[in-house]
């Protein structure tokens, strides 16, 4: 039987060199920081035409028990104080799943990046803000109206953009588009 994502301890990472599991060039723009990249889910809700990772359309979160037990892993074994989040979308659309995660990094008082989509609340960015993240890469991929319904991408607005970036800006995220 597969194992959902969503179930998936993370890899120990005992056998490589430390070099290869932390470095300070994931942050080494806000300082000599030791980081890691890691993934909390898998997935997106969306169905964006040119995109991969919504197929399934479901996105899978690990639990709050297993995102804290990475967590600690990396600061305890490798001094880690940032992390690289490599998930499509991290900050979730749904406001109870993004909390979960937001928390747990808030908690593990470390610094943090990742990608996400502009729908982010004012909530959600200042929670996010809050936990720790620096910077958020945003696909926009275009404002035009036409091209956003060939692209299965009308959910985004240029509204929703213009608010997504006024409160990063607000919270003191920098943001990558």
């Amino acid at each position: 039987k597969q194992q959902k994502f969503k179930d998936t301890a993370f890899p120990d990472r005992s056998f490589l060199p430390k070099e290869k599991v932390v470095n300070n060039k994931i942050f080494s723009q806000y300082g000599d920081i030791p980081a890691t990249l890691t993934y909390f889910s898998r997935g997106c809700v969306f169905k964006c035409a040119y995109c991969v990772y919504n197929v399934p359309n479901f996105l899978q979160v690990k639990s709050e028990v297993l995102i804290e037990k990475e967590i600690d892993y990396f600061k305890t074994n490798y001094g880690v104080k940032g992390i690289l989040i490599k998930d499509e979308i991290a900050i979730h659309p749904n406001k109870k799943i993004s909390s979960k995660v937001l928390n747990c990094l808030k908690n593990a008082d470390i610094v943090w990046r990742g990608q996400t989509i502009s729908i982010a609340t004012r909530e959600q960015l200042k929670l996010a803000a809050e936990s720790g993240c620096l910077e958020l890469s945003v696909g926009i991929e275009t404002v035009d109206d036409q091209v956003k319904r060939t692209i299965d991408k009308s959910w985004q607005t240029q509204k929703k953009i213009q608010e997504f970036m006024k409160n990063c800006k607000e919270f003191g995220i920098k943001i990558k588009i």
